[in-house]
């Protein structure tokens, strides 16, 4: 007898059973696979110490099937599951004209499931049966290791008053397979800030999940020493992006005094709040700065040499390298002052392991002549450089560093004055001679040799002639330059010692 004909009658019994939504033996055949009845268990293996769902398949079950009564028990490394399968009956429609005729007593049935038809394809491989659902238990969190796994099915008499007497099976579903979770150390965002001030310190470790939420947060210092106290949950059926990052709880900090913190996380167990001790691992060191943050832009180095190119690098607390960049950098000169434009961009998908402050631009500069240079920033706007453009009208910007042009931080002041006319000192008042130059108004400033400026004039005269300049109150011992700027642009530089 040939394959087709000897599957005709294995289809017209799959028909039968389908429409009276019965279970259907299976006969081994040399075109078809025994199936195996037994029980097993998934997520298979699934991580310690987090509650999770445990599926049992290979329950026969149709579309008149529900499961209810999921009971989980754990004694020492063995799992029992019970669970009930009910099957569902309804009140069959009666027709329009029949009414009268039915019956006074309800008739119920089963539903009639859909009619799957067993088929063969070319390689004599069986369709599978529509799947109508299985048995889900909420499963605590366990230990690792690994647990046999027993299965009764129970029955729905055996709830009811009188109860049925039904002997009950324990079967076998295997086992189940849980597996520690990497004990990886934590990190720690910001690891610096400012003292006696409040701030937000985040723990994150690779542990975790999109899916996993925090709670109980305690923080203890005790020394130099700071642990974060934390309890963490898993969200079931929580789908995360395929991002491999750290997460982590986020702790309100007190105000700590300037010093260097070790910092550890600790991991409450999750029978919290049982007498079972947690978990801790180092996270990093946090130092906390005694110093006033500067605020606004500044220099990174503020005195540079002479007839050589270098990198003028712009500094600000306000932006960290990891979620910043920089971009539409330009950089000009106007005389001796220095404008430096750019586009700051913020990147918060980004996620460091360290954010280090301050950051800024760097430009590369062409060679300068000895001099002293105020410096200006210009942040643009984004549509400034991207469509659609839009007009800005600005006023000149106000310096916020002076860049000092010299050898030396000393200024090399034994050269400086041997080539520069003296000053003389008079109470507030300095008397120096113009360098050699046209005549007209000669704009002065006075300022430390770190670029502080202290005061500025405009005065008349000659090149080479005398004049005064009024500093406005006593100047202190030490040493100071006094910035020139010729009517034709050209500085200088005068070194004042007192």
């Amino acid at each position: 007898m040939s394959s087709l004909n000897r599957s005709l009658p294995f289809t017209a019994a799959a028909l039968l059973f389908s429409v009276l939504g019965l279970a259907m033996p299976m006969r081994a055949s040399a075109a078809l696979a025994p199936v195996d009845p037994g029980y097993s268990v998934s997520p298979n293996p699934t991580l310690e110490n987090s509650p999770f769902i445990l599926y049992l398949n290979g329950v026969a079950a149709n579309c008149n099937t529900v499961f209810a009564r999921e009971s989980v028990t754990v004694i020492g490394k063995t799992i029992h599951l019970s669970f009930v399968a009910n099957t569902i009956v309804v009140d069959p429609p009666i027709p329009l004209l029949q009414k009268e005729a039915a019956p006074a007593a309800p008739i119920t049935t089963p539903i009639l499931c859909p009619i799957y038809t067993q088929l063969q394809d070319t390689a004599n491989i069986m369709i599978p049966l529509p799947y109508y659902g299985r048995p889900a238990f909420s499963m605590p969190p366990l230990a690792a290791g690994t647990y046999d796994v027993i299965v009764s099915q129970l029955y729905e008499c055996m709830f009811s008053t009188p109860s049925c007497k039904i002997a009950v099976r324990e079967d076998s579903a295997g086992t189940l397979t849980v597996e520690p979770v990497a004990r990886e150390p934590y990190t720690i965002t910001p690891t610096s800030t400012a003292a006696d001030q409040g701030f937000d310190l985040t723990l994150l470790s690779y542990a975790f999940t999109c899916g996993t939420y925090f709670d109980s947060l305690t923080v203890t210092v005790k020394g130099n020493e700071i642990t974060l106290g934390f309890l963490d949950h898993q969200r079931i059926g929580v789908a995360c992006p395929a991002i491999y990052k750290p997460y982590g709880p986020t702790f309100k900090m007190p105000a700590l005094k300037a010093g260097t913190y070790t910092v550890f996380g600790y991991r409450m167990p999750a029978c919290y709040p049982c007498k079972m001790l947690g978990e801790t691992l180092p996270a990093g060191t946090l130092t906390v700065q005694g110093r006033v943050v500067k605020k606004g832009w500044f220099l990174k180095q503020r005195i540079v040499p002479p007839d050589n190119p270098f990198t003028l690098d712009l500094l600000n607390n306000a932006y960290g390298n990891c979620q910043t960049s920089f971009s539409h950098q330009s950089i000009s000169t106007s005389g001796n002052n220095i404008y430096a434009s750019f586009l700051v961009e913020a990147h918060p998908e980004r996620v460091c392991v360290a954010n280090i402050t301050p950051f800024g631009p760097s430009f590369d500069m062409q060679a300068l002549k000895m001099g002293y240079y105020p410096v200006s920033a210009i942040e643009l706007l984004p549509c400034e450089v991207t469509a659609p453009f839009c007009a800005i009208r600005r006023i000149v910007p106000v310096p916020f560093d002076t860049l000092i042009v010299a050898e030396t931080l000393s200024m090399r002041l034994s050269e400086l004055r041997a080539n520069a006319p003296k000053v003389e000192m008079h109470g507030s008042r300095a008397s120096f001679l113009l360098p050699a130059g046209i005549g007209g108004t000669w704009k002065a400033e006075l300022v430390t040799v770190s670029g502080r400026h202290l005061v500025s004039a405009s005065m008349s005269g000659e090149g080479g002639s005398r004049v005064e300049m009024d500093l406005g109150a006593d100047v202190k011992t030490g040493v100071y330059l006094l910035r020139l700027q010729a009517p034709d642009g050209e500085s200088h530089l005068l070194p004042i010692v007192r």
